[in-house]
């Protein structure tokens, strides 16, 4: 199922629900965690997708194995995905139920790529600057990448603001050919 209106309509129905009780960040990091065993695991997709099974005793088991990990919304989610036959629709509905907690949010998840470890200074320097530009709550994660040679990348949604050392040469060689 690609239907994107179904897509939109879930993910708009989950982020109001987790809107309104103030749980977007949680409902996330939820959805995230469940679909990091529907991608690790092929007998968790399967068992998702058998026929053999049906939708309530489905819905028994996932109350019983996920019970101390999700709330009844993210439940309630995968129970009408597998009512309605769209349980292959979960990732496209988590990534857009993301996108939209990203724009209307008033915080924005930033990922910090350095090649070393930061110290909490520099850290809060790049949020800092960050919260400033964006006039939003700034929530980083750091992830060290040992190709870079100094300076770090960010991603902010889908934008790369490279200010990695390699990049600055590789825009001073590209300066000094065109001169």
């Amino acid at each position: 199922m690609k239907n994107q209106r179904a897509i939109r309509k879930y993910s708009r129905a989950v982020y109001s629900v987790a809107s309104k009780s103030e749980q977007i960040r949680e409902t996330e990091n939820r959805l995230l965690a469940i679909m990091e065993i529907y991608k690790t695991s092929p007998e968790f997709r399967q068992f998702l997708f058998t026929k053999r099974v049906k939708t309530l005793e489905k819905m028994k088991i996932l109350q019983k194995v996920l019970s101390n990990s999700v709330t009844e919304l993210e439940l309630n989610l995968l129970q009408i995905l597998l009512e309605n036959s769209h349980i292959d629709a979960l990732s496209d509905v988590v990534k857009r139920f993301i996108r939209i907690a990203e724009t209307k949010s008033d915080f924005a998840k930033v990922t910090v790529f350095s090649s070393h470890k930061l110290n909490e200074e520099e850290l809060s320097d790049i949020v800092n600057q960050l919260e400033k530009k964006l006039s939003r709550k700034v929530y980083t994660k750091l992830e060290i990448d040992p190709t870079l040679l100094g300076g770090v990348k960010l991603r902010i949604g889908n934008t790369i603001v490279d200010g990695s050392l390699a990049r600055r040469l590789e825009n001073l060689k590209s300066a000094l050919l065109r001169a």
